[in-house]
């Protein structure tokens, strides 16, 4: 499962550092954004089946089965005080710096 936040038709990648941070919580405040969550599972008899058993009789093949859910979430106005400080908020630190790929937009 995977999950991204859509503000204004572009995907928002988790901020590098906590003034990334502030920046997203400040840009999503007072307003409307969409939550997608991506599942994807594979189930059934074997991953990877053989092309056939011994008696010549193929394999059933593993199932598939994806979804995603759209959630629309309102956010309040937030105080600068807290998208300044979003661990001050009581929120985790964001995720390890990392380089972000440029945004995806729709």
């Amino acid at each position: 499962a995977d999950t991204v936040v859509v503000a204004d038709g572009c995907v928002l990648e988790k901020p590098a550092d906590a003034a990334g941070a502030a920046a997203m919580l400040s840009s999503l405040s007072g307003r409307s954004h969409q939550v997608c969550t991506g599942v994807s599972f594979i189930y059934g008899p074997q991953i990877a089946p053989p092309t056939g058993t011994a008696a010549g009789v193929p394999e059933p093949l593993p199932h598939e089965h994806s979804f995603v859910e759209v959630t629309t979430v309102d956010f309040c106005d937030l105080s600068s005080e807290v998208s300044a400080s979003p661990s001050a908020a009581g929120n985790p630190p964001p995720a390890p710096a990392r380089t972000a790929p440029p945004p995806v937009c729709f």
